[in-house]
């Protein structure tokens, strides 16, 4: 059974997942930025007697794979992401400056690439790469049908959808995208953004000012 623990790191406020079944897990978009944001994962994958298989990134933007390096480093395990941001990845320290964050960040050149219609597994839990271009050139999304919940990334939000105005991203790829491959999921999926609260599937189709 998939369970589910968020954290909100760095100064975006982003939301870090950990995906847990049974003694092993996954973390989606680690945004850790100090070293009390990466110890406080450690401790939690420790306390819980966890083992971590997979570390995985919507996309390359720096508030979600700012902990990149330190699981790498940690746990040795390369991050998979989707190749059309391999840009974003070399361009990390450049995003440190252009966002005005603290810190550094060195560049992400050395990930798995996964792509639209891979799997991943961990426990019993498989997760479907679903790719939703537009935020981001290769943004990628993580659904789970047994547990109806999709780890979305800065795709949607309640009520909103994610930037275009930034490298990489394209408003009517976004929200072609949104329409055909996420907004077909089963009503009931929870969304889960990179920011703010959960929604659901059905809720965005219904209320959603920018995909209606």
């Amino acid at each position: 059974m998939l369970k589910i623990k968020r954290f909100v790191f760095n100064p975006i406020q982003e939301n870090t997942y950990i995906a847990m079944d049974g003694a092993e897990c996954a973390i989606i978009d680690p945004g850790m930025s100090n070293d009390d944001e990466c110890e406080a994962v450690s401790a939690f994958i420790a306390d819980n007697h966890l083992t971590l298989r997979e570390v995985l990134c919507t996309h390359m933007h720096i508030d979600h794979v700012w902990g990149t390096e330190y699981l790498a480093s940690r746990y040795g395990l390369k991050p998979k992401a989707n190749s059309r941001d391999s840009r974003l990845g070399k361009l990390l320290p450049q995003q440190v400056y252009a966002f005005g964050l603290p810190g550094h960040c060195n560049a992400l050149t050395d990930f798995t690439a996964i792509d639209d219609g891979d799997t991943i597994t961990f426990g019993t839990t498989t997760l479907k790469v679903i790719a939703v271009p537009g935020h981001s050139p290769g943004g990628l999304t993580f659904y789970c049908e047994e547990s109806d919940v999709a780890f979305v990334g800065d795709s949607i939000f309640r009520g909103s959808i994610g930037r275009t105005d930034i490298h990489g991203g394209d408003h009517l790829t976004l929200v072609n995208a949104i329409k055909t491959k996420l907004l077909t999921l089963p009503p009931d999926t929870v969304l889960l953004p990179g920011h703010d609260a959960p929604t659901s599937v059905q809720d965005e189709r219904d209320f959603n000012p920018f995909i209606r």
